[in-house]
């Protein structure tokens, strides 16, 4: 049985190991009656309560939150350290809190956690350590896009979120793990529909922020009448909803037009319209 940890400062360990539910979980779901609160709190041997208020601490100097969110700054220097590290050497730290957690829960893990399968399956070596590592990035990432944007594409106003895509504008594949894959403006909330245009390149947005379409997208436009398409082309000119804070930045917009837009006078082959 883990020892009552109840009143022990924590470690650096424990706090890592809290810094991977930070990094899954959504804003709201940092309280005390979440499941996975709950079950590293008995795996450490704390209260749900104390949990829940590292979350918060943890928050307090994410560079990637909203200013407007403040958490909590009254922890101890392990979160200030651990963001130091993470800006410093990235994923390593990002693998390492995962391997921590991994520990901390074996061998039960939360039922919530839906990202369960890729700490039990850490066992199997770096590639797969490396793939877990990417998703909770992508989860971290997510959740923070969703809270700008407000749940919403930025371009149509869509509020389904199963409809909903965190897309990168400089590639994850291009960016610099330590200060431009789960940096916020360098993301957009779009549609399923836009989000795979913009992947691949057949639109982009212009400094004002609003829709360019590329040459061969417009060709194929003039060729296929359809609802979708009509649709898809109705947004174009059409300036996309900012947020208040972390807007997208034009460094990322600029590598997004010059590189990945840089294709436009293709034939869009690749994407499938609906009829």
């Amino acid at each position: 049985m883990t020892t009552d940890r109840t009143g022990v400062p924590w470690t650096r360990d424990e706090t890592l190991a809290a810094f991977v539910l930070y990094m899954h979980l959504p804003r709201g779901k940092f309280h005390a009656r979440n499941a996975d609160v709950i079950a590293l709190a008995t795996a450490l041997g704390r209260k749900p309560s104390s949990v829940a208020r590292k979350l918060s601490n943890i928050e307090h100097f994410d560079p990637n939150r909203d200013k407007d969110v403040v958490g909590s700054s009254h922890g101890s220097h392990w979160e200030r350290e651990i963001w130091d590290e993470v800006v410093a050497h990235g994923d390593d730290v990002i693998g390492e809190a995962l391997s921590l957690y991994r520990d901390a829960m074996a061998p039960s893990v939360a039922q919530e956690y839906d990202s369960a399968s890729s700490v039990d399956v850490l066992r199997e070596g770096r590639d797969v350590t490396v793939t877990a590592t990417r998703r909770l990035n992508q989860d971290h990432f997510r959740n923070l896009l969703m809270e700008l944007y407000e749940e919403k594409c930025c371009v149509t106003g869509l509020g389904v979120r199963q409809l909903l895509v965190a897309s990168h504008i400089k590639p994850w594949r291009d960016a610099d793990p330590f200060t431009e894959r789960v940096n916020v403006e360098n993301g957009l909330v779009l549609n399923s529909l836009h989000d795979a245009a913009f992947d691949k390149g057949l639109i982009t947005l212009d400094r004002d922020y609003r829709i360019v379409m590329s040459d061969g997208l417009l060709r194929m436009a003039r060729k296929a009448d359809s609802e979708g398409m009509r649709w898809l082309m109705a947004t174009r000119g059409r300036q996309i909803a900012l947020p208040r804070t972390h807007r997208p930045s034009q460094e990322f917009l600029e590598y997004h037009r010059d590189v990945v837009f840089g294709s436009r006078d293709s034939e869009p082959m690749e994407l499938v319209l609906p009829q």
